[in-house]
């Protein structure tokens, strides 16, 4: 995917794409959240998520529908 694709996905330009990358921007909550849901939908990166411990059984449970009393 490329940085324009996933900039328009979430809804930020592709300049603020490069500064989340660089450290140099703080992203909000809910592109924190975007960019959990775009990269736990994609196979490669969903596994690569897995393998470094960023998808977690809770919050793929969650991004499941299956919320077990979660909000």
């Amino acid at each position: 995917m490329m940085r324009e694709d996933l900039a328009t996905l979430i809804g930020v330009s592709r300049s603020i794409v490069i500064l989340f990358e660089k450290g140099q921007r703080q992203m909000t909550w809910n592109t924190f959240l975007s960019l959990i849901l775009i990269f736990s939908k994609n196979l490669d990166t969903n596994e690569l998520m897995k393998e470094l411990d960023i998808c977690t059984d809770e919050l793929e449970n969650i991004l499941r529908g299956k919320q077990n009393g979660y909000c």
